[in-house]
């Protein structure tokens, strides 16, 4: 800063985070301190609550570099949209652009029941596709939980300058966690109506091999059928 005060440069240190950094707790950091205890104040939820009890385990596993590097809007916006979805059950996703473009952040959450290493690389496929991705990373965390937490980290360029539509990318992770059988039933449904359609599925739909599932799409079982 020169003698007006005007800013002249910038120091920056770059580095990497310390194991210490991932394993003390929260409350003996700081800014991460800080962030937190803003979003209790913020969502008044009485701590030994149901939604208080959630809120204090979605705040110990939600992953340290995100907590870290995220602004406190977007941590508010994600922490609190995680804590409507636990309640409702669903797939929701969550975006963060790195704020020097170098990649985007994604975490979803899935139906534990739905997860496999199938949707994984179908949901990395829908993300690299969507923003012109040249690499991903991911990471899962299972819980005794409902939901499975799946953080990808898309490399691409210019990650803070894409345009994205967070309800379509739902929509695309939502159709490709629907099982084989999701989709038969929803054919037979359309076809012959949900009476007829229920009782086919349920007399055949779970005595179908595995290799007429991989060879047959749903819509041309209904015909079988």
């Amino acid at each position: 800063i020169d003698k007006k005060g005007n800013v002249l440069g910038e120091w920056r240190f770059f580095g990497l985070y310390s194991s210490n950094a991932y394993s003390t707790p929260i409350d003996q950091v700081p800014l991460l301190r800080q962030k937190t205890a803003r979003l209790k104040e913020r969502a008044q939820l009485p701590a030994a609550s149901h939604s208080g009890k959630a809120l204090r385990h979605l705040l110990q596993h939600y992953p340290r570099d995100e907590m870290l590097q995220a602004s406190y809007e977007q941590f508010e916006e994600t922490i609190l949209g995680m804590l409507e979805s636990q309640e409702r059950r669903q797939l929701r996703l969550f975006i963060r652009p790195d704020t020097y473009g170098r990649f985007i952040s994604v975490l979803i959450l899935v139906p534990r029941d739905h997860y496999d290493t199938a949707l994984r690389l179908r949901m990395q496929g829908i993300l690299l596709d969507a923003f012109e991705g040249h690499s991903a990373e991911f990471n899962v965390r299972l819980s005794e939980h409902n939901l499975a937490q799946v953080q990808f980290t898309i490399h691409c360029h210019d990650a803070h300058e894409r345009d994205y539509n967070i309800d379509k990318l739902e929509a695309l992770m939502t159709e490709a966690m629907a099982s084989w059988k999701d989709r038969l039933q929803l054919a037979l449904n359309e076809k012959l109506g949900e009476a007829a359609g229920n009782r086919l599925l349920q007399r055949f739909a779970d005595n179908l091999p595995a290799a007429y599932r991989d060879d047959v799409t749903p819509n041309r079982a209904v015909s079988d059928l």
